[in-house]
């Protein structure tokens, strides 16, 4: 996983006429210059960059300018047989200074909505599509795992969530 200064990439783009893309593959050196944060991850990190055996979104932080670090937010997909927990997002804190990441965090999704005023719980084996920080918040989707037999999943709805990132602390 790689977190690039976008900022000096798009003055590179936008400021010279001739460069209308940019192949990282091709220039090595640019990139590493833009490369902020490298890491490959190893086989302890799998529950943090898989969570529950299932990666479906990740969205990254703004830096923390006062701790020089990044919060990677990772939604798994597939509420697995084998995740007893269920739906699972893990945040992995990504520091810049020591070029390691650290500090991972879980959250047991426990869907549960609203339908004419009444809690209920979201049944049958579900999967979290997408993430987004938004300030504050980290908004996801949750919908019903298609059966391959029943095509009925293309009428199931989609359940906007919305939990606080203080909820990883």
């Amino acid at each position: 996983m790689s977190v690039y200064n976008f900022t000096e990439i798009k003055k590179y783009l936008y400021g010279n006429k001739k460069h209308k893309s940019f192949s990282f593959e091709k220039n090595h050196a640019k990139a590493n210059e833009w490369c902020e944060f490298s890491y490959v991850g190893n086989a302890g990190d799998i529950g943090a960059l898989k969570p529950g055996g299932s990666f479906q979104s990740m969205d990254l932080s703004n830096m923390t300018k006062e701790e020089d670090k990044w919060y990677l937010y990772i939604c798994g997909g597939n509420e697995a047989k084998e995740a007893k927990e269920g739906l699972q997002i893990a945040r992995v804190t990504l520091n810049k200074k020591d070029k390691k990441i650290s500090n991972s965090k879980r959250y047991i999704v426990n869907p549960q909505v609203k339908v004419n005023g009444k809690e209920k719980a979201l049944g049958g084996c579900r999967e979290i599509e997408g993430c987004h920080i938004n300030k504050s918040k980290l908004d996801f989707l949750i919908t019903k795992v298609p059966s391959k037999k029943d095509k009925s999943f293309l009428k199931n709805p989609q359940y906007i969530y919305t939990i606080k990132k203080s909820a990883f602390k």
